[in-house]
């Protein structure tokens, strides 16, 4: 498909109704080299509704397809206020948001990750993620069975966590606490470790996100861990129980009243020399 061509737009317009996976996925890509060429390519593509025609691709039964769509508008998203603008009018983000659904892995956490842009982009495209109940869909992630999808709803639900008040707020009402709280539960190590951190990061930040995890019990939930089996979930979890108690006065008394210190003295007799140096700072922090 050269790219000198007059009717070259046309052309591969016409190539994204094709029956043909391949065509239409180099369509897409060719396309895509239009909205980001010169003037007068990006112009042609616009009047040929060529971003409007990614997002209807973003319903295609054909997960290849979906993808080159999810990437095409992702990267448009992150050009120019103009390109933005149109793939927003177009509803790109409540798309985004329904592929949070899809039944394929790969799908949902290309969104998730083109999602993520979104909501870090301009003050307007966070409003419009918000109200597509981008918030919401992230937290329900947290409920697959998919380790990877799970991992990449933790990760886009800590960047909104450290977001704008409004966003944590938002989080904290659609349950994020009280989800990475059952994640503590999961087999997968590395979804626990993943949880916890951003458990301690909510629970150091406002007095209300403190009593909102205090209720959910993520000090008790994190004190459990410390019978894990697995020594790399203990240090994470005794570094966890370390920065809570120097949060807050309430949550270091909170913590010295409950199993927390007899559990960490006999942490310090671990085998495992990474456990017992911070099961000894953890000590020596709930008795000064």
């Amino acid at each position: 498909m050269a790219m000198n061509q007059p009717d070259e737009i046309p052309q591969l317009m016409a190539s994204l109704q094709s029956n043909n996976t391949a065509i239409v996925a180099e369509a897409v890509r060719a396309l895509l080299n239009n909205v980001n060429g010169t003037y007068e390519q990006r112009k042609e593509a616009m009047r040929a509704d060529v971003i409007e025609s990614f997002v209807k691709l973003l319903k295609s039964g054909d997960a290849i397809i979906v993808l080159e769509a999810i990437g095409a508008l992702d990267n448009i998203v992150n050009g120019t206020y103009e390109q933005r603008e149109r793939a927003m009018r177009a509803d790109v983000i409540e798309n985004f948001v329904k592929l949070l659904k899809s039944g394929n892995a790969n799908i949902v956490v290309e969104a998730v990750k083109a999602l993520v842009n979104i909501v870090n982009g301009t003050y307007e495209q966070r409003e419009r993620a918000i109200r597509a109940d981008v918030i919401e869909g992230f937290v329900q992630l947290l409920k697959s069975g998919n380790a990877i999808i799970v991992l990449e709803a933790i990760g886009a639900l800590d960047n909104i966590v450290n977001g704008t008040y409004e966003q944590r707020e938002r989080a904290i009402r659609a349950g994020v606490i009280e989800g990475f709280v059952q994640l503590l539960k999961s087999a997968e190590a590395v979804i626990v470790v993943a949880a916890v951190e951003v458990l301690v990061n909510i629970t150091n930040r406002t007095y209300e996100q403190r009593e909102r995890a205090i209720r959910a019990d993520v000090i008790e939930s994190i004190i459990q861990l410390l019978k894990s089996g697995d020594a790399i979930i203990i240090v994470v979890a005794v570094k966890a129980l370390i920065n809570i108690a120097l949060g807050s006065t309430e949550l270091r008394e909170k913590l010295i009243k409950s199993d927390a210190r007899p559990l960490l003295i006999a942490l310090k007799e671990s085998p495992n020399l990474d456990v017992r140096k911070e099961a000894i700072k953890a000590v020596s922090v709930l008795d000064n």
